[in-house]
């Protein structure tokens, strides 16, 4: 890479990263003070309701149609920001339909729960291993795979650390660069995949960029927007454009990981670290999808999932290690194969 370039990145990647972290410590501060209702909505529907929380003592229950919240319909934008950080200790009136019958129903939050706010710690782990790790990268072995994998570490360092709670216009421009960030970090992992440990023939053709970033541009735009607009309809078309768009991304990358440690002879996954990769990958995904499904499954495997469910966001932090220690690995040994030619 050469030195104006590498210069030029390097800048901006330390600025980004210094900016990025500093929103995280101050989200961070923050987690202990937020608040906690213990009910989720879809649309107007409540779609789940916490043991022992404040929506359980209040009387809320599953399927439930809330028409308001102080008198304000929850499909309005003050909702949106009421529910983005209420009071501790105030009083929210709930306007509710079940079965036919109007209630009322009075909710008050609390603080978040101890489990949640080690959930949210360990979110920042995760957030600060993917900027020091995917940074160190590339700052030890500037490249364009590590490049882009410094990238990934950002986007998704991001959105694990947050931003401190604002809001009106400020709180919607977070939003709208966490929808950004999720999807460049989504696509970008491919592309990394793609290129490590060396350039596939893939992204030898003319279309793959556009093949690559084009869809994620295509929903990343209109889904910003419509973080300030919040139009119902287009919230749903978007949210089933995404769910068809990242399982789509993971296992492409996925499928990438697979390929390229099965095709890869032995000696040299040792030499680009695609063993540690690999097996970093297992490791974290495998218990996390087993106990988080078999909860569903098999009642006595559910207190092992509450357990774990709060630190699951720290034990991926291996994933990065990995991932930067290969590209490290493999970029020294490229440098030692060319000196040696």
């Amino acid at each position: 890479m050469a030195d104006a370039q590498w210069t030029w990145q390097r800048n901006v990647l330390l600025t980004t990263v210094l900016a990025v972290l500093v929103l995280g410590v101050f989200s961070a501060l923050e987690a202990p003070h937020f608040t906690y209702t213990g009910f989720s909505l879809s649309g107007s529907r409540v779609t789940k309701v916490d043991e022992d929380s404040p929506a359980a003592a209040a009387g809320l229950r599953p399927g439930d149609v809330v028409d308001s919240v102080n008198g304000i319909p929850i499909t309005s934008v003050e909702f949106f920001i009421l529910s983005h950080r209420p009071v501790t200790g105030e009083i929210w009136s709930l306007a509710v339909q079940r079965g036919g019958v109007r209630l009322r129903l009075q909710l008050s939050p609390t603080g978040l729960p101890p489990i949640d706010v080690v959930r949210a710690r360990s979110k920042s782990v995760l957030g600060l291993c993917l900027l020091a790790f995917t940074l160190w990268a590339f700052l030890t072995s500037p490249s364009t795979a590590t490049m882009l994998l410094a990238v990934a570490g950002v986007s998704f360092g991001f959105l694990a650390l947050g931003a401190p709670y604002t809001s009106g216009v400020v709180r919607d421009v977070f939003d709208v660069l966490a929808t950004l960030a999720f999807a460049i970090g989504t696509v970008v992992v491919v592309h990394f995949l793609l290129a490590f440990p060396a350039r596939g023939r893939f992204l030898e053709r003319p279309s793959a960029p556009w093949f690559l970033y084009v869809p994620t541009i295509t929903l990343a735009i209109p889904s910003a927007v419509n973080v300030v607009l919040r139009l119902g309809v287009v919230t749903r078309v978007l949210g089933t454009l995404w769910g068809l768009f990242l399982p789509a991304y993971v296992l492409w990358a996925i499928v990438l990981l697979v390929r390229r440690y099965v095709a890869t002879p032995r000696p040299e996954r040792s030499t680009h670290g695609l063993g540690l990769m690999f097996g970093a990958t297992l490791a974290a995904v495998v218990p996390f999808l087993f106990l988080a499904s078999a909860s569903s499954l098999w009642p006595a495997t559910a207190r092992a999932y509450h357990l774990y469910s709060p630190y699951a966001s720290a034990t991926f932090s291996i994933i990065p290690l990995a991932f930067s220690v290969a590209a490290v690995r493999s970029g020294r040994s490229t440098k030692v194969v060319s000196a040696a030619a």
